[in-house]
């Protein structure tokens, strides 16, 4: 039985490093990257990573909407694989990165508990800014320690959460959450409970800095596609409320990871190539009026703060007033 997480990569040479060192921390998973044509490094360095067999890439000759779904995706890396129905596969963004709090902390000790005809809906814990402007060339691990409370009422519905499940039940009869209790309407939870995040939970960087956000929505095109309004989506993910540490021992263990992919043949020079090219589009993004307007207003906005019992309140006041 095999498990395995597939993403999407468009101009973001800066994360896959970071990206494979934290899911190889995960036990015996298949990576899979679907990748399309980028200016920077991306396939470069997804190639180089292919042929020390630390993922498989699955390059694509153009963009689509459509490829970047979850079920195409996993229908595209099933193919690739050769899988089988009762193997286990997650897809996520590459912003997202897998916690696991049950003991052995790895992906098959977390299918071990889910039931036959059974998946897991897991909800995203975003991380703002952090307060960085420019891009950092650390890991998030080492920048971003503040997030999402563990408790959250948002004023929109959560971003739809990363379904783990066999690929022979993409729509399993029940649906759990990340502490294991069943879910009536897996999409539609308005509010992260306190002990929603007792198995697993996806800790979300979907912001990084200012400058790699505005880079993001000119050149990242499946993370664009769902950004229809850059304000409200910076106001919405930018939570810098509670400290949020990945245990010592997984750090340690990350950082090793990434050290020996750096090692490889000619990824330092990718990793070169991509932070200039990042430096070089920055200037360009600026010239447009809409990117420069929209840098003010970022740099302006304080952190989002948590909506309240007392905000909720005040909301139906104002709507029956």
């Amino acid at each position: 039985m095999r498990h395995s997480v597939i993403t999407f990569a468009h101009n973001q040479a800066h994360q896959i490093l970071e990206w494979v060192s934290h899911y190889q921390t995960l036990g015996d998973i298949d990576l899979v990257v679907i990748s399309y044509p980028s200016d920077d490094d991306t396939q470069q360095m997804l190639s180089i990573l292919h042929q020390y067999g630390h993922i498989t890439h699955i390059p694509q000759d153009a963009y689509s909407d459509a490829s970047t779904t979850p079920k195409q995706a996993i229908a595209t890396a099933a193919k690739t694989l050769g899988m089988v129905e009762t193997d286990w596969v997650l897809c996520v963004d590459m912003d997202d990165f897998l916690i696991i709090h049950l003991d052995g902390g790895t992906l098959p000790d977390l299918t071990s508990q889910i039931p036959d005809s059974t998946g897991l809906s897991l909800s995203r814990r975003y991380f703002g800014n952090n307060g960085l402007v420019d891009p950092s060339p650390k890991p998030v691990f080492q920048t971003h320690l503040r997030g999402a409370p563990t408790i959250l009422n948002r004023a929109i519905t959560n971003h739809l959460p990363a379904y783990l499940h066999r690929i022979s039940d993409p729509e399993p009869a029940t649906w759990l959450d990340g502490s294991g209790r069943a879910l009536k309407f897996p999409q539609r939870a308005r509010v992260l409970t306190a002990d929603r995040f007792a198995w697993a939970q996806l800790n979300s960087y979907p912001l990084r800095s200012v400058c790699d956000f505005l880079i993001d929505l000119a050149a990242n095109a499946p993370k664009a596609q769902h950004i229809l309004d850059p304000l409200a989506f910076w106001i919405d993910h930018n939570f810098n409320f509670e400290t949020i540490e990945i245990v010592m021992d997984k750090k340690s263990q990350i950082q090793k990871n990434l050290e020996q992919l750096r090692s490889l043949p000619m990824m330092q020079d990718c990793e070169t190539n991509s932070r200039q090219w990042r430096q070089n589009i920055l200037p360009q993004i600026m010239q447009d009026n809409h990117m420069g307007n929209l840098a003010k207003r970022l740099l302006m906005l304080l952190p989002t703060q948590p909506i309240t019992g007392f905000h909720v309140q005040m909301i139906k006041r104002l709507k029956t007033s």
